[in-house]
C-alpha cells in the first residue's frame, strides 16, 4: 500500500471515530462502538505494519544502490525472500555456495510454525535436519503441514524449550548425530542456565 492510499484509509477511520462520538450513544450504541473501535484499530495496526515493511523495502532498495554496495562479494546483493523473513534464503545460498557444504543438514531451534524461517528453503531443496520449537500450537501446525518431511524422516520436530543446559540432550533424543552444515537461532529471549533462572 502506498503513502497516499495508507493516509487516506487513516483519515476516513478517524473520521469515521468523529462522527460516531460526537452523537449521544445508548447502550446499545456504545457495545456497537466498542466492538468497531476494535475492529478499526486492529485494521489500522495491520495498515501500519504494511506501510512499514513497504517503506523498509524502498529504503533497502535504495541503499543498495550506493557505490559502496556494488563490490560483488556483498552478501547484500544475494538476499532473496521464499520462505524466511528478511531475504534469509539467498544470503544462506550464497554463503554456502562460497564455503561449500558437507552432508546438506541443519538445525534450527526458534521455528514457530516453520513457514517462515531459515531453513525451510534448505528442506525444499533437499536437506535434511532437526527443528526444535517450544510452542504447542506452532509444533502442531509443522506436525501438519510438514507430515510428509516428518514421515520419510527429511525432518525431525521436537516440542521443546531450549536452555544453555538442553540443548544437546535434546539433539541426542532427537538421533540426530553427526556434522551439520547450519545451525540457526531464532530465538524471541536469551537462552538462560539453571542459575539465572534460580535467582529470579
Amino acid at each position: 500500500m502506498g503513502t497516499q492510499k495508507f493516509f487516506q484509509r487513516l483519515a476516513r477511520l478517524v473520521k469515521q471515530r468523529v462522527q460516531i462520538v460526537t452523537n449521544p450513544l445508548s447502550k446499545r450504541d456504545f457495545d456497537q462502538l466498542h466492538a468497531l473501535h476494535a475492529r478499526s484499530l486492529d485494521t489500522l495496526a495491520r495498515l501500519a505494519t504494511a506501510f512499514q515493511k513497504s517503506a523498509c523495502e524502498t529504503q533497502l532498495r535504495e541503499l543498495l544502490r550506493e557505490p559502496r554496495y556494488a563490490n560483488p562479494r556483498r552478501l547484500e546483493r544475494y538476499a532473496f525472500k521464499i520462505f524466511s523473513q528478511n531475504g534469509e534464503d539467498g544470503t544462506l545460498q550464497e554463503i554456502l555456495r562460497r564455503i561449500g557444504t558437507t552432508n546438506k543438514r541443519f538445525v534450527e531451534f526458534g521455528v514457530q510454525d516453520g513457514l517462515e524461517c531459515n531453513t525451510h528453503f534448505l528442506l525444499y531443496s533437499g536437506w535434511e535436519g532437526l527443528w526444535i520449537e517450544g510452542n504447542e500450537a506452532a509444533a502442531a501446525k509443522i506436525r501438519e503441514v510438514f507430515a510428509g518431511p516428518l514421515s520419510n524422516g527429511s525432518l525431525k520436530l521436537e516440542h521443546r524449550f531450549v536452555t544453555a543446559e538442553n540443548i544437546n540432550a535434546i539433539i541426542s533424543v532427537a538421533q540426530f548425530t553427526g556434522e551439520i552444515d547450519l545451525l540457526s537461532v531464532d530465538m524471541d529471549g536469551k537462552i538462560t542456565t539453571s542459575a539465572e533462572r534460580s535467582r529470579r
